[in-house]
């Protein structure tokens, strides 16, 4: 079963195998390393031409060095193997490759081939004189579409892998709070120390604060404050000059009835006081 974006893509490229290359370059490189032809070839494609993936090349020995051929655009089929032949065949020939509207001429001048692209007048006249190539040869791509695929798949995963390892750092390194279960003594909880605290009433004490801290209890006491009885006659001891000594530590307020007030302690009625005891 085919399906109908197959049909189309296989109709588009056999249009593209019909269609003439946009334009083509022939040189000639004294050399016996075809390496270095291909590396000639290579290097005019990336300085000459933009539209790197739809380049081919080729290259032919012939005599002492190496015929290279360039096609931009175009199904990638030679005119290399026919131009060899018919320069070897007729040495004072002059081939002619089409370039788009102008043409390609090729011809030994000192039995080195010569590669000239015609101006438009010259072309007719190499056309009407010369002999044509024949596309008869295969080409490589400048771009080979595997290593392309591949270098920008690498790319990608490269990529990725990178973003995924920064991103996820945090991730994998944070730290993640949890409440740790410990075994706890039942002697240990606080309601069991209010026993060893049940006696402290009778010594005057109250606890203060209780504190659980590094595995052990710190119980903070402190003195109940001692009540003053209201209506309770106070002793002034001498109470001469109206008043009271600093020792006796209270202050009379009047000769008469009235109150009297000791530092730090609640205000005392002293009825029928007058300068002194009753």
């Amino acid at each position: 079963m085919t399906l109908p974006w197959s049909r189309k893509k296989e109709t588009i490229e056999k249009e593209t195998r019909k269609r003439a290359p946009l334009s083509v370059a022939y040189g000639f490189v004294e050399t016996d390393d075809r390496k270095a032809a291909i590396a000639v070839a290579k290097g005019y494609i990336f300085k000459r031409i933009d539209a790197l993936s739809i380049c081919y090349y080729a290259v032919a020995r012939f005599d002492t060095g190496y015929l290279w051929e360039i096609h931009e655009g175009g199904a990638g089929v030679s005119y290399l193997p026919s131009v060899v032949r018919l320069l070897a065949e007729n040495p004072g020939s002059k081939v002619w490759v089409p370039c788009g509207e102008r043409v390609f001429e090729i011809l030994l001048r000192g039995n080195k081939p010569l590669c000239l692209l015609l101006p438009a007048a010259q072309g007719e006249y190499a056309v009407k004189n010369g002999i044509q190539a024949e596309e008869k040869g295969k080409m490589s791509r400048y771009e080979n579409r595997g290593l392309v695929l591949f270098s920008v798949g690498l790319t990608v995963f490269l990529a990725s892998a990178a973003l995924c390892a920064a991103t996820g750092a945090g991730v994998w390194n944070a730290r993640i709070p949890s409440i740790v279960d410990r075994p706890l003594k039942l002697q240990s909880a606080p309601h069991f120390q209010w026993k060893s605290l049940s006696g402290l009433a009778e010594q005057g004490l109250y606890v203060d604060k209780l504190e659980y801290r590094a595995g052990k209890w710190s119980i903070i006491t402190k003195k109940f404050p001692e009540p003053v009885a209201e209506n309770e006659p106070v002793s002034l001891g001498d109470t001469s000059n109206n008043g009271a000594t600093e020792d006796d530590g209270v202050e009379a307020r009047g000769s008469g009835p009235g109150t009297l007030s000791v530092p730090g302690q609640v205000e005392v009625n002293t009825p029928g006081i007058v300068g002194g005891m009753e």
